[in-house]
């Protein structure tokens, strides 16, 4: 960095910006560049379009500034609230958010997949997902830590539900685990033991490995 007088990331980020496009304007093409160099406050050139993927309220910053623009924010397709979350990706409309003027530099959208938790496979409500490592949600949820020592004898037990509205033979494995296994170890073992994620994870991923084995394929840790 004070090789190239450089005083902080963002100056990183600038002087990484002003190579590739000047790389990539070279070649005559079209690129596409993330919101972030913007949000750091990076100059990036206005032959870029420009991909919104934190909030589709950052959508009417970008093009207020005279961007063309892709939108994700809203279509990220990894990520589940529930099986008609389709509905919130149907009704995610770009347009709602800007001005009829600026339409023309909406120049396209995108539905991401990350991929970090999927494979060919793709409280303790095991049919509502808020991610892929929700495990650790339900491996946290401790009764006996809501009420005092002298009610635990109340607590004759707990239930991982797995509600059937949209379940059938395509996703009920990938639904039920590793998830219900993270349930099982924290109804069966005492809260002293299982105050950790970090060291549950161990054998959450090793329970998962020995399933794979047996062809049940399930979601990524």
């Amino acid at each position: 960095m004070r090789k190239n007088n450089l005083d902080d990331i963002k100056d990183v980020q600038q002087m990484y910006a002003n190579k590739l496009m000047k790389i990539i304007t070279s070649l005559k093409t079209k690129f596409i560049v993330w919101q972030d160099p913007l949000d750091d406050g990076v100059k990036v050139s206005k032959d870029a379009i420009i991909e919104v993927w934190k909030s589709i309220n950052n959508l009417a910053e970008v093009v207020n500034m005279g961007y063309n623009t892709i939108l994700s924010a809203g279509w990220y397709l990894d990520l589940m609230s529930g099986n008609d979350d389709w509905q919130e990706f149907y009704m995610n409309e770009p347009f709602s958010y800007i001005r009829r003027s600026q339409q023309h530099l909406i120049v396209g959208g995108e539905a991401c997949l990350w991929a970090e938790y999927i494979e060919e496979t793709a409280g303790w409500y095991l049919d509502l997902m808020s991610g892929n490592d929700d495990w650790q949600e339900f491996y946290m949820n401790e009764p006996f830590s809501y009420i005092r020592r002298s009610q635990q004898h109340l607590i004759v037990g707990g239930e991982a539900c797995l509600w059937a509205e949209y379940i059938d033979e395509t996703n009920l494995q990938q639904r039920l685990w590793p998830r219900a296994s993270a349930v099982a170890e924290r109804l069966w073992s005492d809260m002293t033991l299982t105050n950790s994620v970090n060291d549950a994870t161990f054998r959450i991923d090793r329970f998962r490995c020995l399933l794979v084995r047996y062809n049940i394929l399930i979601i990524l840790t």
